[in-house]
């Protein structure tokens, strides 16, 4: 069961897990960023579901931003849609990582 103390009396980690969590509910277009990356490479919500390893449903949510990404899904889609994870989360506007 999770730590049910309130924010201020958790460890710094727990602080700085909080402040991500605020970062995935800021509305962020994780969602469109990956339905482009998807349409760019050709697939559908049901072929990179299974590329995935993921329900198609559950593609389905994350690019209508009504879920939020663990980081595995990040990193898994990033990997098969051959873009930066920092590109999906908005933290850079180029698609390919830097080499």
């Amino acid at each position: 069961m999770g730590d049910q103390r309130p924010v201020e009396s958790r460890s710094r980690c727990a602080k700085k897990y909080q402040g991500d969590l605020q970062f995935w509910k800021s509305g962020m277009p994780f969602g469109t960023r990956l339905r482009k990356a998807r349409l760019d490479r050709g697939l559908t919500t049901i072929e990179l579901a299974r590329l995935a390893d993921l329900h198609q449903p559950h593609v389905s949510r994350l690019e209508n931003t009504e879920a939020e990404p663990s980081a595995q899904t990040v990193r898994k889609m990033s990997r098969i849609l051959g873009v930066s994870a920092d590109y999906l989360l908005e933290l850079q506007n180029r698609k390919k990582p830097r080499r």
